[in-house]
């Protein structure tokens, strides 16, 4: 008999990590599951690790192909009805998936289920919570999620045949690969929030998406072909679209900047200027930006020492 779910686990030089993240599954209070595990082409002991495990997990090994290729490649070998998410350093509470099959059993329109969850140190110590500043939510959520994600990916359960209808997660991307297949699922089911914290997010050196500009890159692209492929977000306003492209282009600009690469940093802006939104805002930085990266990077440094979080210019000023 097929298991209700299976936990897809990606797994890159993690040796130090999986342990953990495997024994949160295990303490999982719902034990109708199976763990699939896929090393990615690991250099360190990450295989001896989880060659420990016997039975206990379905265990895959490929080539280095990244995080997308790997949970697709998880999700092909697997059973279960619907599929959790968890990479090899995020852990859970033991009443996670139990918690959120119940939502799931209560209302069949319902495609996907998340929740809240902390975001903590490599000590465990709490930093944040996911939802602390950002607001959840539930139901017909395309547009939504188009402006802005909101998705915890180790927070999520989901039917495993909309997973599949979406075509998997989209293997050019390396951070915003669950963005992309999220907006497209949301056009096949509602989406459901639980308001309890039943994750933990780890915070630590290795963590891709800390790289700010890849990610501000990605965002843009996940965009532009949302907009192209899916219907839901035809008629979303226009303006609401442009304001978002230009600021994506604005915080791009200034991360290019502290990076010290003004040409990049203008080229950002030139696109920015394209979506006619905040005009003057966009056109003041670019005449900022020819002054160099030192005098740019000051001035947005010193309107945040004297503003704070209350922007003058309205929002989106800098990141």
């Amino acid at each position: 008999m097929n298991p209700t779910v299976s936990v897809v686990i990606p797994a890159y030089n993690c040796a130090s990590f999986i342990r953990n993240t495997l024994d949160t599954v295990f303490q999982q209070t719902c034990k109708d599951y199976e763990v699939v595990v896929v090393d990615d082409g690991s250099t360190d002991n990450t295989m001896e690790v989880l060659s420990g495990y016997g039975d206990r997990i379905k265990l895959i090994r490929q080539g280095n192909k990244g995080n997308s290729a790997a949970r697709n490649t998880a999700i092909r070998n697997s059973s279960g009805e619907y599929i959790a998410f968890l990479d090899h350093d995020d852990l859970w509470l033991p009443e996670k998936l139990e918690k959120q099959m119940s939502v799931l059993k209560a209302d069949k329109s319902i495609g996907l289920v998340y929740s809240d969850g902390y975001v903590v140190d490599s000590n465990g110590s709490i930093i944040t919570t996911f939802f602390e500043s950002a607001l959840p939510q539930r139901g017909e959520v395309t547009q939504k999620l188009f402006m802005y994600y909101f998705l915890p990916l180790l927070s999520v359960l989901v039917k495993k045949d909309l997973v599949i209808q979406a075509g998997c997660f989209p293997e050019d991307l390396r951070i915003c690969e669950e963005w992309e297949l999220f907006l497209k699922i949301s056009e096949k089911a509602k989406m459901e929030y639980v308001d309890e914290k039943l994750v933990k997010y780890v915070v630590h050196d290795g963590n891709q998406s800390r790289n700010r500009e890849l990610s501000k890159t990605e965002e843009i692209a996940v965009m532009q072909r949302a907009l192209k492929n899916i219907p839901a977000l035809q008629s979303m306003p226009v303006t609401n679209a442009r304001k978002r492209f230009c600021n994506l282009y604005r915080e791009l600009a200034n991360i290019q900047m502290w990076k010290q690469d003004a040409k990049k940093a203008r080229a950002s802006l030139l696109f920015a200027l394209k979506y006619k939104s905040d005009t003057l805002k966009i056109l003041l930085l670019l005449m900022m930006s020819f002054c160099g990266p030192s005098f740019y990077n000051f001035m947005l440094k010193s309107r945040k020492r004297i503003y704070g979080s209350k922007n003058p210019f309205g929002p989106g000023w800098s990141n």
